[in-house]
């Protein structure tokens, strides 16, 4: 009858482990995102300069500014985040809250913009305005709660 102890090791030196697979795919795929994303910020910028300059300042200009521009430091910081091995507990939550606050507001930004949108869409009917409103409390009330547990997570040892 053969033991755990009788059994050949296996040499950890020549088989990758699953996790260091799946850090490696996740590595090239951050990467592969970022690149992608400064590509159309290249490809696009020239269009967005004319798209600032020629039209007036409103609120929703700037909410598109904020979740268009916000990215940047997002997707840069979520980057970092995920090459760097050996972080420590400090620097691992002040990545996770940086990346909580701003991709929060990204997606509260870009839900703010498909809002208005189609408040437009209805020829700012008051009728929409309600459904529009009543929906937006819908996501956003349970978006912030979970944001809010998510976020005070205990992580002391």
């Amino acid at each position: 009858m053969s033991t755990v102890q009788d059994s050949v090791p296996l040499n950890a030196s020549n088989t990758p482990s699953v996790t260091t697979s799946a850090v490696l795919n996740l590595n090239h795929g951050t990467v592969s995102i970022l690149v992608i994303w400064v590509y159309e910020y290249a490809i696009t910028f020239d269009d967005e300069i004319t798209f600032l300059r020629d039209s007036k300042w409103s609120i929703v200009k700037i909410i598109y500014l904020v979740c268009r521009y916000l990215m940047f430091p997002f997707v840069i910081t979520n980057t970092f985040h995920y090459l760097q091995l050996g972080l420590t507990l400090e620097e691992c939550k002040i990545y996770f809250q940086f990346e909580l606050f701003a991709g929060g507001i990204i997606i509260y930004c870009a839900e703010l913009m498909f809002l208005v949108r189609t408040y437009a869409l209805w020829q700012r009917s008051k009728a929409a305005l309600l459904i529009i409103l009543v929906n937006f409390s819908a996501f956003l009330i349970p978006m912030l709660a979970t944001a809010a547990l998510y976020g005070s997570g205990d992580t002391s040892e």
